[in-house]
């Protein structure tokens, strides 16, 4: 079982592979599997994956992706993982199904990983699911801290933190106040085929 950080290190394909989780990096990565030749499964727990984009686009791409070869299954949870002798895996379901595998990659999502830095401690305010909070030019309740990106909760897109990661620098080095808006938030989903809706 692994994450999207250790599916760049695979030391060789596996044969089948199941994705679990219905955001973009699911989608993303049970494309990649297989646009490589692997037989590929995308878990999801509930009705139908990309559940914060625009549905049309979502039902869309669940009617393509099995004509790619991808196997969809959702309102699906996963109760246990099971490693067999031979090494493959078998995943029994809450419905009471069982599938088997030989790699299962798990994409459900990432909390940010501010516990034990001692935040809290020294005044920066954390969410419950230990976002940092912070303004609209991105200083936290500490006038010497400021965050960007995933840490700070909203959209998680690589393009985002870097548009935040430069605006922050105007503010800090150019003395010009910027921020970026979250309305009207183009993005892209690398499925197959590739999707560009409105977050």
């Amino acid at each position: 079982m692994i994450t999207s950080n250790e599916a760049f290190h695979l030391e060789h394909l596996p044969r089948r592979a199941m994705v679990v989780g219905g955001g973009y990096i699911a989608v993303e990565f049970a494309g990649i599997l297989n646009g490589l030749g692997v037989e590929t499964g995308l878990l999801y727990r509930g009705p139908l994956f990309l559940r914060h984009f625009d549905r049309d686009l979502r039902d869309t791409l669940a009617e393509e992706m099995p004509k790619k070869g991808v196997k969809l299954r959702f309102d699906t949870r996963v109760d246990a993982v099971e490693k067999r002798p031979d090494g493959s895996l078998a995943l029994q379901l809450g419905d009471g199904t069982r599938l088997e595998t030989d790699l299962v990659l798990y994409a459900t999502g990432r909390r940010p990983l501010t516990r034990d830095l001692g935040l809290e401690a020294c005044g920066v305010g954390l969410r419950e699911d230990g976002s940092i909070i912070v303004d609209e030019y991105y200083q936290s309740a500490v006038p010497s801290i400021h965050a960007i990106g995933d840490v700070i909760g909203g959209p998680e897109l690589t393009p985002l933190a870097t548009a935040q990661g430069m605006a922050l620098a105007s503010t800090l080095f150019l003395g010009e106040k910027r921020s970026v808006s979250l309305e009207n938030l183009p993005t892209a989903i690398f499925s197959q085929p590739a999707v560009a809706p409105w977050a």
